[in-house]
């Protein structure tokens, strides 16, 4: 037992520390190589790349069916997602920053890795390592992860108040994805809302740093989508067994 344990917290350690040093070193890496690099390059080099990196590690790993890649998207799943769709229609009403055609469908491309690199590690990776077997568990600190690993934007030139309260925000989010991605039996319902939401968050920003503007309004709106996540999360958490 104990045995398993630390073999779980061994993989779990890797698969964070190897996202944490990514998002430290390769934004790094390329301000020093391109120190005048626009914002939007950095991002989309920094996000991309994860998402090819992660996509190969799933390729030689054999991993994306027990990822919960393999299995498409049920018309259930949909509804269960609903504070994500609000949160997304929340930000769409706000319209976009630069309605440019290539502007939108860059923030896209960007969304979509953001998407599919987060819930792949995180309700892919981190589930999969945790084990289908005490499915509670395995939500439950997936979510906890996901909500601390937004914590590495304390070193980046942001308000620390935003970063807290957008990893509050995410942890409860996570114990939504992480639900329905057990329930629903795969994982691209979760993507394609990571990935809805993020877009017209950035898109209705025009940038990543003006999305991570602190504000009181900013602030109420992150805790109150917290407490919704939370509330429903919980709801759907009770429905998955305690095992296996």
């Amino acid at each position: 037992m104990m045995g398993r344990v630390a073999r779980t917290g061994l993989v779990l350690l890797l698969i964070c520390g190897g996202l944490l040093i990514w998002e430290v070193l390769v934004p790094t890496i390329l301000v020093a190589l391109r120190p005048g690099l626009p914002e939007f390059s950095l991002y989309a080099i920094d996000k991309l790349g994860f998402a090819v990196a992660l996509a190969l590690v799933l390729t030689a790993g054999r991993l994306w069916r027990r990822c919960g890649f393999a299995d498409g998207v049920s018309a259930r799943s949909w509804g269960l997602l609903w504070p994500l769709w609000l949160i997304t229609a929340l930000s769409a009403i706000q319209g976009f920053a630069d309605p440019d055609a290539g502007s939108l469908l860059g923030w896209l491309a960007i969304s979509a890795a953001i998407g599919f690199g987060e819930e792949g590690v995180f309700r892919g990776l981190v589930i999969a390592a945790l084990g289908p077997d005490q499915p509670r568990r395995a939500v439950l600190v997936s979510s906890l992860l996901f909500g601390l690993l937004h914590l590495a934007g304390l070193l980046a030139p942001v308000d620390y108040r935003y970063i807290l309260a957008q990893a509050v925000a995410a942890c409860c989010l996570g114990l939504v994805l992480g639900s329905v991605r057990l329930l629903a039996g795969s994982i691209w319902p979760g993507i394609i809302a990571h990935t809805a939401i993020d877009f017209f968050g950035l898109a209705a920003a025009g940038s990543v740093m003006n999305a991570m503007d602190f504000s009181i309004a900013t602030l109420i709106a992150l805790l109150g989508s917290a407490i919704v996540s939370l509330v429903w999360g919980t709801v759907l958490w009770r429905r998955l067994p305690r095992s296996a």
